[in-house]
C-alpha cells in the first residue's frame, strides 16, 4: 500500500513539474537572444535555396523574411534549421526547436497537438496542375477521382486533399515540387496537388505546358499559413501573433511574396 502511494506522489510531482516547465520558452529566447526556427527550403517562393549563395544567405523566401522580421522585432538572432517538410515538426515537438514556419496550413490535427499563430497568408484555391495537352481529360473533380496517380509534397495539406477528396485516385508523395514537376513531365503522374497560387506562377513561365484544375472546394481558412510553436507556449505564440499583427498592418507578406516569387523565377524554380 506504501509503495502503491509513494508511486502515486512520484507520478503527480513528475506531471506538475512537467505542467510548470512550459510556456517559458519565449523568456529562454529572450535571455539566450537567439531564437531558432526549422523550415522546409523547398516550396518556393516561401523558402527555398539560392544554390549562388552560401551559408545561411542561400536559404531565401518570403517564409525566411518573416523569420527574420520576427527575430528582429524579438531583438534576438536567428538561427534557422532544415529538414525534410515531413519531418520539421517532429523537431519542434521534441523542443529541440523553437518555432516552425514551412507554409504551414491548418489541419485540425496540428491544432490538437500543437499552438498555431494567427495565419499571416492565404494560398487561395487548391486543386491540381496537369499537363495541357491532357486538361480536356482531366478538367473535373469526377474526372481526376479515378485509377489515376496524383502527386503531393509528402506531409502537406495538399496530400491530404488527395486522400480525402480523390479517394479513387492513387497519392503519390514527392520531396520537393521541382520532384513533383519532373514526374509529371514523364508521365509518371497525372497531376501535382498544390495551391492555385503557386500553380499560377509555372503556368506564368510555361503557359503552353500546364493548366490547373481548380478541383478543390475548401473553406479560406484550410489554405491560410500558420506559425507553428510547440504546445503549452502560449506566451511565444502570443508574442508572435501581435508581430503578425504588425506584418500584416504594413502589407509586408504581400511584399516579401512578391520579391521571392521573381527570384524563384530567375533561378528557375518556378
Amino acid at each position: 500500500m506504501k509503495k502503491l502511494m509513494y508511486l502515486i506522489i512520484f507520478i503527480l510531482v513528475f506531471v506538475l513539474v512537467g505542467c510548470g516547465s512550459t510556456d517559458q520558452r519565449l523568456e529562454k529566447i529572450i535571455n539566450k537572444k537567439e531564437i531558432v526556427i526549422i523550415t522546409s527550403p523547398d516550396y518556393p517562393p516561401f523558402e527555398f535555396i539560392d544554390t549562388s549563395k552560401e551559408g545561411m544567405d542561400k536559404y531565401i523566401g518570403a517564409d525566411i523574411e518573416l523569420m527574420k522580421y520576427i527575430a528582429n522585432e524579438l531583438g534576438v538572432t536567428l538561427k534557422l534549421e532544415v529538414a525534410d517538410f515531413n519531418t520539421t515538426l517532429a523537431s519542434l515537438g521534441l523542443g529541440t526547436v523553437d518555432l516552425a514556419i514551412s507554409g504551414y496550413t491548418y489541419d485540425s490535427e496540428r491544432a490538437a497537438n500543437y499552438e498555431l499563430s494567427i495565419p499571416y497568408y492565404n494560398e487561395g484555391g487548391q486543386g491540381v496542375l496537369v499537363l495541357s495537352e491532357n486538361y480536356d481529360n482531366l478538367n473535373s473533380i469526377e474526372k481526376l477521382n479515378t485509377d489515376l496517380k496524383i502527386g503531393a509534397q509528402a506531409g502537406s495539406l495538399q496530400a491530404s486533399y488527395v486522400e480525402e477528396l480523390l479517394p479513387n485516385a492513387k497519392l503519390e508523395n514527392f520531396v520537393t515540387i521541382p520532384d513533383g514537376i519532373t514526374l509529371l513531365d514523364k508521365n509518371i503522374i497525372s497531376g501535382i496537388s498544390m495551391s492555385e497560387k503557386v500553380a499560377n506562377i509555372i503556368i506564368n513561365k510555361y503557359p503552353n505546358k500546364y493548366k490547373f484544375v481548380n478541383a478543390f472546394n475548401v473553406d479560406v481558412s484550410e489554405t491560410s499559413m500558420y506559425v507553428i510553436a510547440k504546445k503549452g507556449e502560449v506566451s511565444l505564440i502570443n508574442k508572435v501573433n501581435e508581430i503578425i499583427e504588425k506584418v500584416i498592418e504594413l502589407d509586408l507578406y504581400k511584399k516579401w511574396d512578391m520579391e521571392a516569387t521573381e527570384i524563384a523565377i530567375e533561378l528557375g524554380l518556378l
